[in-house]
């Protein structure tokens, strides 16, 4: 809901001030996340799955396609979509994401998890529209984005001899179990004025 509300002022020109409280809370930082969990097959697959076809469609649409498994079923949400020809057709917008996670899987092996995280970025889009719009929302987006792939690019160069795109979803995993990682707040939030979003949730007490 935060994000629609963003968006629409984004698009009209109103400077907002969202929240940039951990580097896991950035949406862009959590697509790309969500993309390294289904392709090295991470422990929340399923759920970052799920984040991805409801990008690409809608909540009602990525509702329909989850209920229809078994709760207690323990195979996971990708092996069973890309098993089962039938789902693919009710619902066409799952075969070109999962064309695309396979075509990641197929390459996995071959690639650091540097190079993996930057193709993933590149796959999505993420940072030229962000770059060319540069709301204040983009640059918080582009500095936490950069701030990850920098960390991938470091986490391959410390472990040469395993640097897969799993191994650092195991340290990914390990961080977010922990805490988590702070983001990065462009020094402009601090000078320039904006509309603050937030949930009542978030400013309760």
């Amino acid at each position: 809901q935060c994000g629609m509300v963003i968006q629409t002022l984004n698009r009209t020109g109103i400077p907002v001030l969202p929240r940039c409280r951990g580097l896991f809370n950035i949406s862009a930082v959590r697509d790309i996340i969500a993309w390294c969990q289904v392709i090295a097959s991470g422990s929340f697959q399923d759920s970052a799955l799920y984040r991805i076809i409801e990008k690409k469609s809608d909540y009602k649409t990525v509702h329909s396609i989850y209920s229809r498994f078994n709760k207690i079923e323990v195979t996971p949400r990708f092996d069973a979509l890309i098993s089962d020809p039938s789902i693919q057709d009710r619902f066409p917008i799952l075969k070109p994401i999962l064309e695309s996670i396979q075509n990641f899987k197929s390459i996995i092996q071959k690639r650091s998890a540097g190079e993996m995280i930057w193709d993933i970025t590149q796959h999505l889009d993420i940072l030229k529209p962000r770059a060319e719009n540069y709301s204040l929302d983009d640059h918080c987006t582009l500095l936490n984005v950069g701030n990850l792939l920098k960390r991938a690019q470091d986490f391959t160069r410390r472990n040469r001899q395993n640097h897969s795109l799993n191994a650092f979803n195991i340290y990914l995993e390990a961080v977010m179990r922990s805490g988590g990682l702070p983001s990065i707040t462009p020094a402009s939030y601090r000078t320039q004025e904006g509309v603050i979003v937030n949930t009542v949730h978030g400013v309760k007490g």
